[in-house]
């Protein structure tokens, strides 16, 4: 896969690459000088400036990237390199196993906390609670025998 190269410059709108390759345009005019819930309303000179702003930020971003690779050039890994760094990213099916029963422990020994509702239980009357476990929460019924839940 080829990377583009720099050095990067602007036009105002328009990002270039080496060679006056166009890569790159800024985009959202409708959103800067637009009306509805999302635009800003900026006159044409405001969003022109907010555009060229953004396309300078992006060109001496990539600039500065380039200057600082070109500085301290990075040499390929190893094969010992890169088999440490895949082996401590792989585990297998009964780690993933143990790490399941694990995180099934800690929600099962975890306290449910309990937060009185205004209203009460559709079915029984007494109050509803909020139960709140790493798979998500809910409401039901402060009564064990009861099944209300909150509608």
């Amino acid at each position: 896969m080829s990377r583009i190269k720099g050095p990067y410059s602007t036009d105002g709108i328009y990002v270039f690459a080496k060679d006056n390759f166009m890569f790159a345009e800024m985009r959202g005019w409708g959103g800067l000088t637009g009306g509805g819930r999302s635009g800003m309303r900026l006159s044409e000179a405001e969003a022109e400036e907010v555009q060229k702003a953004n396309a300078q930020f992006m060109v001496d971003a990539m600039n500065e990237k380039e200057a600082r690779e070109k500085a301290t050039p990075r040499e390929p890994l190893t094969k010992e390199q890169c088999e440490a760094v895949l082996g401590k990213a792989r585990y297998d099916e009964s780690e993933r196993e143990a790490l399941r029963r694990a995180k099934e422990a800690r929600e099962a020994a975890a306290p449910v906390p309990v937060v009185a509702f205004p209203k009460p239980c559709p079915r029984c009357g007494k109050p509803m609670r909020t139960v709140q476990k790493m798979s998500g929460s809910w409401s039901e019924c402060s009564d064990e025998k009861c099944d209300g839940e909150a509608p």
